[in-house]
């Protein structure tokens, strides 16, 4: 990949970022929301639930959510 493609991806990448995380902490109240939604089917390790979002190439956005839980509720 030519070094100004990257460039340019990596510009769009950040920027995209840059609008979703905008606002009253969005990415807190995302994983706040998150905590409390899991913490209903699953004993969840709260400081595990990590977060990530990223734009891809056709306007969409990869929402990656990872966490540990100790048990599942039946």
């Amino acid at each position: 990949m030519k070094k100004a493609q990257w460039t340019a991806e990596r510009l769009q990448n950040v920027l995209m970022q840059d609008r979703f995380l905008q606002g009253a902490d969005s990415m807190a109240m995302l994983r706040s929301d998150l905590a409390n939604l899991l913490g209903d089917y699953f004993d969840l390790n709260r400081s595990s639930l990590s977060v990530t979002v990223n734009p891809v190439k056709d306007g969409s956005y990869r929402v990656t959510i990872e966490a540990t839980a100790v048990r599942v509720y039946r």
